[in-house]
């Protein structure tokens, strides 16, 4: 299983916004019940039910306060990230990030590519080929709810399966990507709080800040092959 989420979608020239990431986390569906197992029982030590219907674990309002976190003290907000965090280390999870720096992109091609287009792109030959690796095993994508563009994705992901990419042929990933509301799939929250991290330790490097010490707990584990970190693309190159 691929559980996708985007952070920093808005548009390529937004300054406040200056990178498009697309995370996607993948691991075995034998370990699908046991993660959120293990999720559910963190966030009830932590928010003790019962909690609103639509509440979830959302990373962007957990940091400012906002929504079902607002009034919620600071601390009990870094517990939830915390709990979050230590699943990683607890659950065999493997973790891939698209980055689409926009000025760069912009700059670069006359007619660039939408970045969440180019990020699905990259990701779905990522799991392609981390598949493969794995020996004898197909995958399934899923996505949050795409506001719309969903047509676009099945669209790219149907021409990718059938005709490849442009640099690779898909032969592992079967059916059509999935879209679920975030809210409904704890896989897509925690997604969300690993691309939200992924998105502040890139600003805060362009600004010269120290790494997050969140990022610095989902680093390890990017994808590697020997002691290429494949699981981690920014486009494009400098």
């Amino acid at each position: 299983m691929l559980y996708v989420d985007e952070s920093g979608r808005s548009g390529l020239r937004d300054p406040d916004q200056p990178f498009h990431i697309l995370g996607g986390l993948a691991f075995h569906d034998s370990v699908w019940k046991a993660i959120e197992i293990d999720l559910a029982k963190r966030v009830d030590t932590i928010f003790p039910p019962p909690r609103p219907p639509e509440w979830e674990v959302h990373m962007s309002q957990i940091f400012h306060g906002k929504g079902h976190f607002s009034g919620t003290p600071r601390k009990q907000r870094s517990d939830l990230v915390s709990a979050v965090l230590d699943l990683f280390s607890t659950h065999r999870m493997t973790l891939f990030m698209m980055v689409i720096d926009k000025a760069a992109h912009v700059g670069k091609y006359a007619y660039p590519v939408p970045p969440a287009r180019l990020a699905y792109e990259f990701m779905i030959e990522r799991f392609d080929m981390y598949l493969d690796a794995e020996a004898d095993q197909v995958g399934m994508i899923v996505s949050d709810d795409q506001k719309g563009e969903e047509k676009t994705i099945r669209d790219a992901h149907e021409s990718y399966r059938t005709k490849g990419t442009s640099q690779a042929q898909i032969t592992r990933v079967i059916e059509t990507p999935f879209f679920v509301p975030s809210h409904r799939s704890p896989m897509i929250q925690i997604i969300d709080v690993a691309a939200f991290w992924c998105n502040r330790f890139l600003k805060d490097q362009a600004k010269g800040k120290p790494v997050p010490p969140e990022w610095s707990r989902l680093e390890p584990h990017l994808r590697r092959f020997g002691t290429r970190r494949v699981g981690f693309k920014v486009f494009p190159t400098k």
